[in-house]
């Protein structure tokens, strides 16, 4: 053991690393998995990704029973595939849909919500880790701490890593790729990399090599595989069919060459650019085009106005190309075999170029994300702010072009997506680890030398911000849902009905709470100002390792991160019908062991001040995503309900009749029983009863015992619509302030 932390503490910069590693668990990790799935976003992902599991069918994804299609399909291509595949393989890993899977095996623990998350999460750690390094070997370790913190505290990051959703399998690879490119072109390298010779073969004997072949080997051979095996291609007019290798030969031959190519690199940075391009292959295969495009445009646009434009050819362009074909390309070639070109007018044609045109979403111009990027960035925003105009203030050091980089990659992202008509929240995620960097590197000057203009541009740019954003967050809640979910889109301004306070008391009414934190985030930014204007901000010590923690310090970091985890698993409500949410100051636990964390790390960086409104950030973050998003949980999910529904029937052929309703979790939570009948007429989920003729279903099914599942404002609707001796409805679970579960006997 002490072999080991001495290696790990081995030096300042891995002592830094590994206490931000364990923060970063302690932030993203407990109580993850204990809420229900947020319906629609995540039960329609989770179904897609079980489908993948039922059928045994890693090419194609599926959404079977959708009632609004007409006739009904089964297909799912609003997406690609990564996030799914991703997903599936995590369902698999955590014990469920093995074979012969129960109906309620989603409902009876936590496991498919910890499943589903669990991606998303590691990849949210994968891109701050990435963020970490860069900033690390550019501008040194203490503003790549910053920068790692202030990632982890943000809430826009907080509440997507922790959601089932598409975007962190889209923006962590973008994330990554960029930063491998920043090391490439900002970090001068001409030092020859070691190789090594077997017989006639010679490869560079380096990490960054190993490294490479492993990522590239990971996720391209295993699609390789699967496409050979479980596609046949159909040759024009012929009768008979060609094994799918056959299509994926092309493919195979550029996974060989690139490989072999690969191996006659000289540098880490030709490395380190192969790299980017895989994960740029990968960010495709989660939300399309985009994954290169806005890496590509971000290094172009830098590149050009750095007046480097020749350096363009530097990127490895044709190695880089055969990358992103034998790993990007064969799902999509063989998604056009099965299903030609309706596949690619709806993934392409519908969510890109109609999406682009405004399909759906909100509406806004480029101020819509300067808001919303402000809130998500909370306390931070303002530093941010003066971080950006910051950037080129700089003398020309590599840091001032990390600077510029990171400025180019924020606008490029901003820029794009106020081009498209649909508006989502979520959409500028992508620049959030860039204006982290920005902040990071103006905090870290601030730190080496204020100067009185820094002052001024926190006392009148980043504190009016910082107040500003605590003032509407506290205002509205709801707008930390709209950061990932889209109520703000069904009913404009004010989302989806909140728990009404006559039937749920104040449990749900956190404006005064978010007030005081938001209030105390916005006075550690003032102390911040006042003593970078009175030149106290500057570190105690330098940063040169001699505050660096100690083994009894790494260990109780250690001890720290378990007991955090044992507590959070531990405090998750079992699920048996309408199971309460967890208690109110659960939140507190984790927080403390974040502060805890938080100190061993300012005890390896000396940062100063920065430190306090870091701890004011994870206080706030904690009770978003520790209590307000658990908090919610049950009425913004169908599991509580479903469950209740599965412990009080007593057979399968008790239904359940999912009526006039389509949110999606009853397709996720019942394992799609609710739509998996063979004969239309007897499916469990009706949305349009005239078509269905429900008085004949019910006279068919005479005496049976029924549950519904039903929006509270359809229940007068729903019992209308009942034979007169059914309409006696009784209540089984009204633990969701939207949807409730009624039982009687036809």
């Amino acid at each position: 053991m002490k072999r080991t932390l001495a290696a790990l503490a081995a030096t300042p910069a891995r002592r830094t690393a590994l206490a931000l590693s364990a923060l970063v668990l302690l932030v993203l990790i407990p109580f993850a998995g204990n809420y229900g799935a947020w319906d629609p976003w995540e039960t329609h992902y989770g179904e897609v990704a079980r489908q993948i599991l039922q059928r045994n069918d890693f090419i194609s994804t599926w959404w079977p029973g959708s009632p609004v299609d007409h006739p009904p399909r089964g297909e799912f291509w609003s997406k690609p595939v990564l996030t799914f595949w991703l997903q599936a393989l995590s369902l698999k890993l955590f014990g469920l849909e093995w074979a012969h899977a129960r109906a309620d095996e989603l409902t009876t623990s936590w496991r498919a919500e910890w499943a589903l998350r669990m991606p998303s999460i590691l990849l949210a750690m994968a891109a701050i880790a990435a963020v970490f390094t860069t900033v690390r070997r550019i501008a040194g370790r203490r503003a790549a701490a910053i920068a790692g913190v202030i990632l982890v505290s943000s809430p826009e990051w907080l509440l997507i890593a922790r959601q089932a959703m598409t975007d962190m399998a889209f923006v962590a690879p973008m994330t990554i790729a960029l930063c491998l490119a920043a090391q490439a072109l900002l970090i001068e390298d001409t030092t020859p990399l070691l190789r090594r010779t077997w017989r006639r073969w010679s490869w560079p004997h380096a990490p960054a090599f190993y490294g490479f072949v492993a990522l590239f080997v990971v996720t391209t051979l295993p699609q390789l595989v699967v496409d050979s095996v479980q596609i046949r291609l159909r040759l024009d007019g012929a009768h008979f069919l060609l094994p799918g290798v056959v299509a994926m030969l092309p493919y195979i031959a550029c996974f060989l060459v690139a490989i072999w190519w690969a191996a006659r690199a000289r540098t880490r940075h030709e490395l380190y650019l192969l790299s980017a391009w895989v994960l740029c292959a990968l960010a495709s295969l989660a939300k399309g085009p985009a994954g290169l495009a806005l890496p590509a445009i971000t290094l172009v646009v830098y590149l050009v106005c750095a007046g480097r434009w020749r350096d363009i050819l530097r990127l490895e362009l044709l190695r880089g190309a055969l990358v992103f074909v034998a790993c990007g390309v064969p799902w999509w070639q063989s998604m056009i075999i099965r299903h030609h070109k309706p596949f690619w007018n709806e993934l392409i044609g519908d969510n890109y170029v109609n999406r682009a045109a405004g399909r759906h979403g909100d509406r806004g111009t480029f101020e819509y994300y300067i808001q919303w990027i402000a809130y998500g960035l909370f306390p931070w925003s303002g530093i941010a702010t003066v971080g950006a105009l910051a950037a080129y203030l700089r003398p020309k050091t590599p840091r001032q072009a990390l600077a510029r980089f990171a400025l180019v990659w924020a606008f490029v992202d901003l820029f794009t997506i106020t081009l498209v008509n649909t508006k989502f929240h979520h959409y500028s995620l992508p620049a959030l680890p860039a204006l982290a960097i920005l902040a990071a590197l103006f905090l870290d000057d601030v730190l080496t030398s204020p100067k009185r203009w820094h002052a001024l541009a926190l006392g009148f740019i980043a504190l009016p911000i910082t107040f500003a954003c605590a003032r509407d967050l506290a205002a509205y809640p709801p707008r930390f849902l709209w950061m990932f979910d889209y109520d703000y889109v069904l009913v404009p301004g004010t989302g989806r009905p909140w728990p009404a306070t006559a039937i749920y008391g104040d449990r749900y009414e956190y404006g005064g709470l978010l007030w005081a934190l938001g209030l105390v985030a916005t006075a550690t930014v003032a102390i911040f100002t006042v003593m970078v204007a009175r030149r106290r901000a500057v570190p105690l010590v330098d940063d040169d390792g001699s505050a660096a923690p100690s083994r009894n310090r790494l260990l109780a970091l250690g001890a720290a991160v378990f007991v955090a985890l044992v507590v959070a698993v531990a405090a998750g409500p079992h699920t048996d019908g309408a199971a309460p949410s967890p208690a109110p100051w659960l939140w507190l636990i984790p927080a403390a062991f974040m502060l805890g964390a938080l100190a061993i790390l300012a005890a390896s960086t000396r940062a100063g001040a920065v430190w306090l409104i870091a701890a004011a950030a994870l206080v706030y973050g904690a009770f978003t995503i520790d209590r307000y998003i658990p908090d919610l949980g049950p009425h913004w999910s169908q599991k509580h309900v479903i469950a209740a529904y599965y412990k009080n029937r007593s057979s399968a052929d008790e239904p359940l009749i999912v009526w006039n309703l389509y949110w999606r979790g009853e397709n996720f939570y019942t394992r799609n029983e609710v739509y998996s009948q063979s004969d239309p007429a007897e499916k469990w989920a009706w949305t349009d009863t005239s078509t269905l003729a429900p008085q004949a279903w019910f006279h068919k099914h005479k005496g049976t015992r029924v549950f519904f599942l039903v929006e509270r404002n359809k229940l007068d609707s729903l019992r209308g619509s009942l034979p007169a001796a059914a309409r006696d409805l009784k209540v089984v679970d009204d633990s969701n302030n939207k949807l409730i579960l009624v039982e009687t006997r036809i």
